[in-house]
């Protein structure tokens, strides 16, 4: 039993290292860069406030691992988590074509209007990061509930490698030294989609065990899965 539980858990856990050496590489490769200083600032103030706005969304593995137990609730759990990621990356939308953005870092924040402009670029080119990012936890989740956590972690050490490879290929690049703040956005996403690329690639490998959980739990008497049980299932983790 210990046995399985460690197979289970350790994968999570080197994930979660491998996460954290990651941010390390990209925080020295930005410190190399032109305007280093401004560049770290400015992307952690931009991450920074996407993240509080996607802070919900880290519970959108929990709908893949709990809710996703037909085609029926997987097709209703990925609209939600379509939908909901959509809002997230339209207020990051308002924040970087409004006034509702430079209140926000200007005045709440005080930062100087020169800092500004590049943390609100750097929000720009995040406005379709909480979409893919969802769409990765949601795969996760549904690799976790068919007791695939190996592939989760192969698939975050990928991530990580591709972030790291992207930082040291990228910071001799012509426009990359012009616009500093690419830098980070660029690496984000490579390492983002190198991850859900890796996990769609073992779910649709592993699909017939998913088809198997599924099968079992056709005997349980419940309803289709809606989207308003989805809303009331979600919004309490979210908070």
């Amino acid at each position: 039993m210990y046995l399985q539980l460690t197979r289970f858990i350790l994968p999570l856990v080197l994930a979660m290292v491998a996460y954290e050496l990651g941010k390390q590489f990209l925080n020295g490769g930005m410190a190399r860069m032109p305007s280093a200083v401004e560049t770290l600032a400015s992307y952690g103030l931009a991450w920074g406030i996407a993240m509080v706005l996607s802070s919900a969304q880290s519970q959108t593995r929990q709908l893949g691992l709990v809710l996703a137990d037909s085609r029926q609730a997987l097709r209703k759990v990925r609209q939600f988590v379509i939908g909901f990621s959509a809002v997230l990356s339209g207020t990051l939308s308002v924040l970087a074509f409004t006034p509702a953005g430079v209140w926000l870092i200007e005045d709440l924040h005080a930062v100087e209007s020169g800092m500004s402009s590049m943390v609100l670029q750097a929000i720009f080119w995040l406005i379709p990061y909480p979409i893919i990012d969802a769409q990765y936890r949601l795969v996760s989740g549904l690799l976790i509930r068919i007791r695939r956590t190996d592939i989760v972690s192969y698939a975050s050490i990928a991530g990580i490698g591709m972030s790291i490879v992207s930082v040291f290929a990228l910071l001799p690049v012509g426009f990359i030294r012009e616009e500093p703040i690419l830098l980070p956005v660029l690496v984000t996403y490579l390492g983002l989609l190198a991850e859900l690329s890796f996990n769609l690639i073992g779910f649709q490998r592993n699909k017939g065990l998913f088809l198997e959980e599924a099968a079992k739990c056709a005997d349980v008497s419940r309803g289709p899965l809606t989207l308003g049980y989805v809303f009331r299932f979600f919004w309490p983790l979210a908070l």
